[in-house]
């Protein structure tokens, strides 16, 4: 895929899925395999069927994109150590997505591994208990010292940002999410343990429709910029790249979250 910019990626697509018709969800399905059809009919609530088939469909819409000699759903896909789907037959191309309850999200990057993850903020998971299982005791200081009214966003925020560092690493939950140390204002990742094939980058953003998205990014080619482009309907992931009157736009400006000890840091 030629981006405007000349830079390698990654590309983010974003779909409100609640605002979908039917056949849009249809549309979005056709190119699922039957492997990816029976896991859909598995999910016990119809939103939940909905955004898997949006989310695996779009990928594979994203993916042709990326490489337009293949169909989508032709795409074959290959499972790491702890779980993550990677295209196969596509040298250098990576892929990865993510749906919560009214949204689905896909990466794909041609500039390293990447990691996404979206999360609807209005669900009722900010609580300590909660924060406990992916916070360690630094962060859940800070976050306890935040305003009540900022507790919310910083929770979700760092919610995302670890578990887009987590898929991007390919190791999931099985590394404990309290080893990444961060500072929440401004939002930072000190200290990420894994080792990256290049260099590790970050960024963030809220989506409209409150819907709180991080992506990150094992950068192994020249410096890259993301972006991201809201897709209305399934045709709009076939329109050309300057088609200004469909989602390919760029919808949002993401912003990268900083790696490494802060300016001000003297080690003891």
């Amino acid at each position: 895929m030629t981006r405007p910019s000349g830079l390698p990626g990654p590309d983010l697509y974003w779909v409100e899925t609640g605002a979908l018709t039917e056949s849009d969800v249809v549309a979005f399905a056709a190119c699922l395999d039957d492997e990816e059809r029976a896991r859909a009919e598995r999910l016990r609530l119809p939103g939940a069927r909905r955004d898997f088939k949006v989310a695996h469909g779009l990928a594979r819409l994203a993916l042709s994109r990326a490489r337009p000699d293949r169909s989508p759903s032709a795409w074959r896909f290959q499972t790491g150590p702890h779980g993550r789907p990677e295209p196969e037959d596509a040298p250098g191309l990576r892929m990865n997505l993510s749906h919560t309850r009214g949204l689905a999200v896909v990466a794909v990057s041609e500039a390293g591994a990447v990691g996404v993850d979206a999360e609807a903020t209005d669900a009722p998971h900010a609580r300590p208990e909660t924060a406990a299982l992916f916070c360690n005791d630094a962060e859940l200081t800070q976050w306890r010292e935040l305003a009540p009214d900022a507790r919310d966003a910083a929770f979700y925020a760092l919610w995302t940002l670890k578990e887009s560092l987590l898929k991007a690493c390919g190791a999931g939950f099985t590394l404990d999410p309290r080893t990444i140390l961060c500072d929440l204002l401004p939002l930072r990742v000190v200290a990420f343990p894994p080792r990256p094939t290049g260099r590790w980058r970050s960024w963030a953003t809220t989506l409209p429709g409150g819907f709180r998205l991080a992506l990150s990014l094992d950068e192994t080619g020249p410096s890259s910029e993301p972006r991201a482009c809201r897709i209305i309907a399934p045709d709009d992931m076939n329109a050309p790249e300057d088609e200004e009157a469909t989602g390919l736009s760029p919808a949002v400006t993401l912003d990268e979250i900083p790696h490494g000890p802060p300016p001000d840091f003297r080690p003891a």
